[in-house]
């Protein structure tokens, strides 16, 4: 897929990236990850309309990210932070703070050659609306992708 990447549209690489995740997930993202509780028990109080208890919950999973040397843990806060604005009609704060993770995973992936950590970082920014960034990351996978081949 690197390879196939150089000649690609941003659109088409997410959805080739999209269709091969095929439902799995990254061993770093374990149950035991120390941000995926939060994050259930944020899903859970903004499910029951428990908007203290949800905020309070975001807060400490974005913490256990910031601690986290993973590009998955500021995405998956990232994409709960879209869920909780969607659901909220908090978009504007939500964004924000999605869209900060997200610079946070781009920088953790692109330091770590992780291609698949940018296309999915990518895909929040899509989520977004930002073609612009969507873009830029495709260009660094371009990047990641020539280092590769000079390995």
């Amino acid at each position: 897929m690197i390879e196939m990447a150089m000649d690609l549209d941003a659109p088409t690489l997410l959805a080739l990236y999209t269709a091969s995740r095929n439902g799995t997930q990254d061993a770093v993202d374990a149950a035991d990850a120390p941000w995926t509780g939060p994050l259930k028990t944020a899903d859970k109080a903004l499910a029951q309309g428990d908007v203290v208890g949800m905020l309070r919950a975001w807060n400490a999973a974005y913490l256990a990210a910031q601690r986290s040397r993973s590009w998955t843990s500021a995405v998956a806060v990232g994409d709960a932070a879209l869920r909780i604005g969607w659901s909220t009609g908090l978009h504007v704060a939500f964004e924000a703070e999605a869209r900060d993770a997200y610079f946070l995973a781009l920088g953790r992936a692109r330091l770590q050659g992780a291609v698949e950590g940018v296309l999915r970082v990518a895909q929040g920014f899509a989520a977004l609306g930002d073609d612009d960034l969507v873009e830029q990351c495709v260009h660094l996978v371009e990047r990641l992708a020539q280092s590769d081949k000079g390995r």
